[in-house]
């Protein structure tokens, strides 16, 4: 239990998500879950026409972070009995989870952050 209250306070920051998580009440809910990869690098250079364009720096490891991806989705996928939505460019997944799912995915060694899914009200 001690485990799962250090990795939630690790991985949650969005208050109204923590109580949701302590309440251990209502239904699943729509969260984002970050992976913990090293950042990627970049560098805004001067191309030959003079135009600045983003570029990556050192080494890309893109095969290690869409490991650690699939690595991630397949827990979840077996945790929740239903494929998450993968968000690659983001280095995340999109699932619906109760709480006491939620802290089994807080505890994975994979896992950065876990976020509300707010939607864009216009």
């Amino acid at each position: 239990m001690d485990d799962d209250l250090a990795a939630i306070s690790r991985v949650v920051q969005d208050p109204g998500l923590r109580e949701w998580l302590n309440a251990d009440r209502g239904g699943p809910q729509e969260v984002i879950v970050e992976l913990n990869l090293p950042p990627r690098k970049s560098a805004v250079v001067q191309d030959t026409r003079g135009r600045w364009t983003p570029r990556l720096e050192g080494p890309d490891h893109a095969a290690e972070r869409d490991q650690a991806l699939a690595e991630l989705s397949a827990f979840a996928a077996q945790l929740l009995k239903q494929s998450p939505i993968t968000l690659r460019a983001a280095q995340a997944l999109a699932v619906t989870a109760t709480p006491e799912q939620v802290r089994e995915l807080a505890a994975h060694r994979l896992v950065k952050a876990i976020r509300p899914n707010r939607r864009l009200k216009v």
